[in-house]
């Protein structure tokens, strides 16, 4: 969802027609590595020690930052200290997702790119990903579960400045039947549900770009048990007759707001899973007109930073 909208602002524009990859079945993410299973292949890569010790200190370092920023506002601190601490906590989180990455309980493929005579010589990039809970216990498990399925359907909790998902500055529930915005709804309860959402591209001259797309979300909610299955599907639709869209507008954790330059993503799809034993995925392709060295260079670590954020919540939850 977030990674596909940045990628199209930087090409001449999203592409109509052709087919769409498909939705993985219902599993895990593969992995590079025949003959192992996921936690073995998790394990492998925390053997390099240095690069361990590199993780731990980089999530210190992030940890100390957002509990920093939390507490800047809940004591109503000034906009500049908020804004000077979420800076940091932007350049932190970085190096974090990086270490995560190389040698922690996350992993993400390199972005893989789709061509063909059955895709109408249009271009789709996919990624794909997941992050290994390092629980075993059923009670952590348990908790960690509740964790990621509470955040994953309280849609109010995605935006930047709740300290959501980085790219996603505004989500707004709509009325598929009126076209009408509803913005009290805050948690997925009814399947499907319809959202609008604006999500963050690269600064262009100085001017924020963005991306808006109107998104379908299918899902189940689903109690814990040790062979447990959870799967949220997302793909971009038409908008209905009557629908407006709300104002272009990010908004930071310091509550500074800037219009936001924007262009229609219309080909999209998104994939989470989760299961009991711990093993989260996410998954997600999108159309393009043409090959683009930069969506090759770059998804990969959008893809680590969307996972990350969810394994925040699985892993150590924070105020």
């Amino acid at each position: 969802m977030v990674r596909a909208a940045f990628w199209g602002f930087l090409l001449a524009g999203t592409a109509l027609g052709g087919t769409a990859p498909d939705f993985p079945a219902k599993g895990r993410c593969p992995i590079p590595v025949e003959g192992v299973t996921h936690a073995q292949f998790i394990l492998r890569r925390k053997a390099d020690s240095a690069c361990t010790s590199d993780l731990a200190a980089a999530e210190r370092a992030y940890r100390d930052s957002r509990r920093e920023l939390v507490r800047l506002v809940e004591t109503s601190a000034s906009g500049d200290e908020i804004a000077r601490m979420e800076r940091r906590l932007v350049t932190r989180r970085a190096v974090w997702h990086a270490r995560l990455g190389e040698c922690g309980d996350c992993w993400a493929a390199p972005t893989r790119r789709i061509e063909g005579e059955e895709l109408d010589g249009q271009v789709w990039y996919e990624s794909d990903g997941f992050c290994e809970i390092p629980f075993t216990a059923p009670g952590p498990l348990e908790r960690a579960w509740s964790a990621a399925t509470d955040f994953l359907l309280s849609v109010g909790r995605y935006p930047r400045e709740k300290l959501g998902f980085p790219h996603v500055a505004r989500l707004v529930a709509v009325d598929f039947a009126t076209g009408a915005l509803r913005p009290e709804v805050k948690e997925l309860s009814v399947s499907p549900t319809h959202l609008w959402v604006l999500a963050l591209g690269p600064r262009i001259l100085e001017l924020q770009s963005g991306f808006t797309y109107f998104n379908e979300l299918t899902f189940e909610r689903v109690k814990w048990a040790a062979d447990a299955e959870m799967l949220i599907r997302a793909r971009t639709v038409r908008p209905p007759r009557g629908f407006v869209p709300p104002r272009a507008e990010a908004v930071n954790v310091a509550g500074e707001r800037e219009i936001v330059a924007t262009k229609s993503l219309s080909r999209v799809k998104a994939q989470w899973y989760l299961d009991g034993a711990g093993h989260l995925r996410y998954w997600t392709a999108a159309e393009f007109r043409a090959p683009s060295k930069f969506v090759e260079e770059s998804g990969q670590a959008l893809e680590m930073a969307t996972l990350a954020r969810v394994y925040e919540e699985l892993v150590f939850r924070e105020p």
